[in-house]
């Protein structure tokens, strides 16, 4: 069967079973049926990708002016551009800095040095075994605790416990190779069962419909349009991807689809283009990249490197 959009003329191709009798309610990318508040993760959660925002064996970065909500676990390190939010608990294994004016809210632990850029808002506790500097004018509500040295800069208002020297103890565990390792089996797990299950998805058919079910693009896939996600909050949604993905386009999500039961499984990079609205789990074997004005409702899971360029919105889902 076929649907029609009124506005735009085109019509849709449904890929799938279909059931003309069914009433689905159409969401918008800009105001999506799902709006879940997700908890930040705690760390002692995280032994596995799930409840993570990224989980990526590389380094996160998140641009200036973007929004993330979600916890991080980095296997390099974390930065944050200036202007940025952030909202969830932060594992890195590399250096940590945020921008200038930035705000987080926050459990971050970092096996490397840590910096707060001038005028940060923070809330929450920072455990380094390097080096911590809070920059000037920094209004932080929580503990600080470096195993190394703690600078504070001018005119910094820090809450909390400031410790320095000898707080190694105080410095909890690191579960980021458990996170890296359940991101890396899972790959391992599509690969082994076969990455062209299901229905071909190419990119040749524009605007189109998906029911649950499981789809697959061999090699790469480069998709330009609407791309609708169509079933009920208990359907999923399955799409191997053999090389590259590239999404240039809007998702909708009709009849209670949710943006946690559509996974995409990528055996490269991975990439949301400019101003594009996409819903999902990423998992990828190369780099993750969600571009400038873009929006992401769901999860980047990556054995290398993840990018939230600058003013982009992200959600846990």
């Amino acid at each position: 069967g076929t649907s029609t959009d009124d506005t735009s003329g085109t019509t849709d191709t449904t890929f799938g079973a279909t059931d003309d009798d069914t009433t689905v309610e159409t969401t918008t990318p800009d105001a999506p049926a799902v709006t879940k508040s997700p908890d930040s993760p705690k760390l002692e959660d995280l032994g596995s990708a799930a409840g993570l925002g990224m989980a990526c064996n590389g380094a996160v970065a998140t641009g200036a002016g973007s929004s993330l909500t979600g916890g991080i676990v980095s296997g390099g390190g974390f930065i944050s551009g200036a202007k940025s939010s952030v909202t969830g608990d932060i594992e890195a294994l590399g250096a940590a800095e945020f921008g200038a004016d930035a705000h987080y809210n926050g459990t971050l632990t970092c096996q490397a040095a840590v910096h707060l850029g001038d005028s940060d808002i923070y809330s929450g506790d920072i455990y380094s075994t390097a080096a911590v500097h809070v920059g000037a004018s920094v209004k932080m509500d929580g503990n600080v605790y470096s195993s190394v040295t703690l600078a504070i800069g001018a005119g910094a208002d820090v809450t909390g416990v400031k410790l320095s020297g000898t707080a190694s103890q105080a410095v909890p565990p690191f579960d980021q190779g458990n996170a890296i390792a359940a991101v890396k089996n899972a790959l391992d797990n599509y690969v082994s069962n076969g990455m062209d299950r299901g229905e071909p998805f190419t990119s040749s058919v524009k605007d189109r419909v998906l029911l649950p079910g499981e789809y697959y693009s061999i090699p790469a896939l480069a998709y330009e349009g609407d791309l609708t996600f169509r079933g009920t909050s208990a359907d999923t949604w399955v799409i191997r991807v053999t090389g590259a993905l590239s999404f240039n386009g809007k998702i909708f999500l009709e009849g209670g689809a949710l943006s946690s039961n559509i996974h995409w499984v990528v055996n490269a990079a991975a990439k949301a283009e400019a101003a594009s609205v996409f819903h999902g789990k990423i998992l990828a074997q190369g780099a993750i990249s969600i571009d400038a004005e873009a929006t992401m409702f769901g999860s980047l899971n990556s054995m290398a490197a993840c990018a939230l360029l600058a003013n982009t919105k992200m959600n846990y889902a």
